[in-house]
């Protein structure tokens, strides 16, 4: 796994890299390492607690802003049989429009759909516009889109 920590943080903020990724990471990071860090030692301890004393460790450990180049890399990382399931896609669609709010609505233009896949899927649950499945469609297509960039 050749992540940098940005990308890693971000990926974990979203559910696409999961705590065994994060644990497999510090390992390495700590092997190739001949004086490891405070911070990464205290990343090392954070992955035996929760999520969010993970994802805190990682902030810490990086101390950069989310950037959106870097959700966009994170986001064609993203495999075809992953965001064919709907269940994951709609909750990185909240976690995305999370990510909007945090940067206060102001992204890269290639990511302004991000504010709207949550609400998307709540009309379309009322049978409002379009259906779950036409919302699926259009949010692989924003995801596939990006790959492309």
């Amino acid at each position: 796994m050749n992540k940098s920590s940005q990308k890693l943080k971000m990926g974990f903020r979203l559910g696409i890299y999961t705590k065994e990724e994060v644990i497999d990471w510090v390992v390495v990071e700590i092997d190739q390492s001949d004086e490891p860090s405070e911070k990464l030692l205290d990343l090392s301890f954070a992955t035996t607690k929760g999520v969010h004393d993970i994802y805190s460790a990682l902030c810490d450990l990086d101390g950069s802003p989310e950037e959106d180049d870097v959700l966009i890399e994170v986001l064609t990382d993203l495999e075809d049989q992953v965001i064919d399931n709907i269940e994951f896609c709609r909750d990185l669609a909240i976690k995305l429009y999370s990510y909007y709010i945090d940067k206060n609505y102001e992204v890269d233009q290639r990511l302004t759909e991000i504010g709207y896949f949550d609400d998307g899927y709540d009309l379309a649950l009322r049978g409002i516009g379009e259906t779950i499945d036409e919302w699926h469609t259009r949010f692989k297509r924003f995801l596939n889109e990006l790959k492309n960039c």
